[in-house]
């Protein structure tokens, strides 16, 4: 498999959340390779050996392996990138969930991802694992980290904690990179985190809309307008359309000059 596009048109059960996340490394670095990549964590899990318990993971995760949350340069890019994300042992929530369960699965071991709002986490066995800060969770924890990354918007109920499919998964790692580069004002990198999102969910909305914005921004504004006026009618009701509406008229005001 050689393209995320091609990748993202697998269906549900066969897509790889690995194989998915160093795709998208491979924005980033083209000549990764992608198997040399996936035989690192191959040789991380063995080193575990076969079913261990929780806290001998843990051990070997945090400890060992010394994986642990970038809280000094969290929005770094690296730190959503799989490979930057094993020479250098530090990543963000979802970086660093996403390796512990990859190597949690090839011991032997039943785990899964959990898109928690704000700060992604584990599922091992029964037990809730904040990769980020490398301790378990129960669920007063995971109701206090509820209250400190959301700010009370959210209210904790047990579907908060139920697994995250790989696609979904896969659109938050690409958030979170178009996110970063548009606070570093590089708007053509994160258009391609939007597209490759839309490659995944081509019914999204709101990312057809940021698509729109973006194209706009990096000088194509027929395309762009035909996003942004694909968005206003296909979510009549959205609370964004006075600001949709304004960037439609820039991007029709373009057009004509161009005409």
């Amino acid at each position: 498999m050689r393209t995320f596009e091609e990748l993202a048109r697998k269906s549900d059960e066969e897509l790889s959340l690995l194989w998915g996340a160093l795709l998208i490394a491979k924005e980033e670095y083209p000549r990764l390779d992608l198997r040399a990549q996936v035989r690192r964590v191959e040789e991380l899990a063995a080193g575990i050996g076969r079913k261990p318990p929780l806290r001998t993971l843990n051990r070997y995760f945090f400890e060992t392996l010394g994986f642990r949350g970038n809280e000094e340069e969290y929005y770094d890019p690296r730190n959503s990138y799989l490979n930057d994300v094993l020479d250098r042992r530090i990543g963000i929530p979802i970086s660093l969930a996403t390796l512990y369960v990859e190597i949690a699965r090839r011991a032997g071991l039943s785990a899964q991802g959990i898109g928690f709002p704000g700060h992604y986490l584990a599922r091992c066995g029964r037990s809730i694992v904040d990769c980020f800060h490398g301790r378990v969770l129960d669920r007063r924890g995971c109701r206090d980290l509820l209250a400190k990354v959301g700010e009370g918007r959210v209210r904790f109920s047990r579907g908060l904690l139920v697994p995250s499919p790989a696609r979904l998964t896969l659109v938050r790692m690409l958030d979170n990179l178009k996110g970063a580069y548009l606070a570093r004002n590089e708007p053509r990198r994160s258009l391609r985190f939007v597209e490759m999102t839309l490659a995944l969910v081509p019914d999204s909305c709101s990312h057809v809309r940021d698509r729109g914005l973006l194209r706009l921004q990096v000088g194509d504004p027929g395309r762009a307008l035909d996003d942004l006026e694909k968005y206003l009618c296909d979510t009549p009701e959205a609370p964004d359309h006075p600001q949709v509406l304004a960037q439609a008229d820039i991007a029709r005001r373009l057009l004509a000059q161009f005409n």
